[in-house]
Formats: structure tokens, sequence, C-alpha cells
């Protein structure tokens, strides 16, 4: 005999593409683009319906602030790794250069990569980029910036 319709796993057509099928789906594992990181790979166990034609999600209540939290989360993750390879960086390949020389060069007021470094403050987009780029190409992204006049001396000759 077959499952009773109690015990079946309930299924729908997709609201949005009414072509597929709504199946519950952990999203452990899944990309998500969240705000402004790209593929933050969800880490976490979340059984949610999803649609297996075009990935549609419903989610309800608990469900949409988990998901959230969890993306933000990773994002916050990210944002940190950045400066602290920014930071390492600098530390140990321009050791003599002040931290305000180095907020001069970023454009960022005195102390201020004092308190990314503490988690008081969360760098922007554009600047995470720029300080991921320093810690992987750190002369590529130095030369670029020294073109663009904001290097101080003892540095720009570093680059010759």
């Amino acid at each position: 005999m077959g499952k009773s319709s109690s015990t079946r796993a309930k299924s729908s057509v997709c609201y949005n593409c009414e072509a597929g099928t709504m199946r519950v789906t952990n999203l452990r594992g899944r990309e998500f683009a969240h705000l402004d990181q790209p593929s933050l790979v969800f880490d976490e166990d979340l059984k949610v319906p999803v649609c297996d034609t075009c990935g549609d999600m419903r989610l309800r209540g608990a469900q949409v602030t988990r998901l959230s939290a969890v993306l933000e989360r990773l994002r916050a993750v990210r944002k940190r790794q950045a400066i602290s390879g920014f930071i390492t960086v600098i530390r140990e390949q321009f050791g003599d250069i002040q931290r305000h020389e180095w907020e001069g060069i970023l454009g960022l007021s005195r102390g201020y990569l004092s308190r990314l470094e503490s988690g008081t403050r969360t760098p922007d987009t554009a600047l995470e980029i720029v300080m991921q780029w320093v810690a992987r190409d750190r002369s590529k992204a130095l030369r670029v910036l020294g073109d663009l006049g904001r290097l101080p001396a003892s540095m720009r000759a570093r680059l010759r």
C-alpha cells in the first residue's frame, strides 16, 4: 500500500516559474549573494522548500530570520578576513610605515584602521576590495596607489 496523505511529502508547483516543483531542500553548501558579498556558502543545515527548476525558495518567519542571521555572520567573517589580511601584510612588509600613513593613503580618518581591527567599524565594499587587493598583490596595488599620488615618498622609492 502507498503512504497516506498525511505521511507523504507535500510538494506544490512553484509560484515563480510555474514549471518546477517545490521540494524540501537543505541549504547547506548553497551559494548566496548577500548585500555586498557574492558567493557566501551557507554553512548550516536549514531545510526549506526550493523549486527544482528555478531555485526559488519559499521561506517563513523563523527560516527568514535564520537565513539572514547566517548570511550576515558569513559576511562579517569575510570582512574581518579582509581586515586581518591587510593588517598582517602592512605589519610584515611595511613595518616602518605608521598606521596613520596608511590611513592617509586609503583616505581614512586617523585611528580608523584600529577601529576596523577591533571590530567597532566595518569597512565599506570599496575599502574591503582595496584591502584584499593590497594583501593579495601588494606590489601591483601599491604601484596603482603610487600612480594616483596616494603614497608617501618613502613608499614610492621602494617601488622603483
